[in-house]
């Protein structure tokens, strides 16, 4: 158990937050395209992950990305469980991003909502 938990925080130390995406990208304008794909690939496996801190920091960096242009929509369930944490913190990242990236058309199912709910 304890193993666990140092191996968890040691894994997060190496994380990305959203400051290093942004310095990231601006470091690579040569090659802005490759390195935000290699950056949402990143995203995905950290959206993979239990833990919820890991989580709202990986829609927090897709909300940015977002509004750069890039499209979002296959994350809908992960921002609707970011947006049920309990922490306040983590609710503000989620709304945000559905606020973002949720339209008219997005296809969030209601059984989803449903699973998580709003707290």
């Amino acid at each position: 158990m304890a193993l666990r938990k140092v191996k968890g925080n040691l894994e997060r130390m190496f994380d990305k937050n959203l400051t290093d995406l942004v310095r990231g990208i601006r470091n690579n304008k040569d090659n802005e395209a490759k390195y935000i794909a290699q950056c949402i690939e990143e995203i995905k496996l950290e959206l993979r992950q239990d833990n919820i801190s890991v989580k709202a920091n990986a829609v927090a960096k897709l909300t940015y990305l977002q509004m750069l242009g890039y499209d979002i929509s296959w994350a809908g369930f992960n921002i609707i469980e970011v947006m049920s944490s309990p922490k306040f913190t983590h609710k503000r990242i989620g709304y945000l991003a559905a606020s973002q990236s949720f339209h008219q058309d997005t296809e969030v199912r209601k059984e989803d909502i449903v699973i998580y709910p709003y707290g």
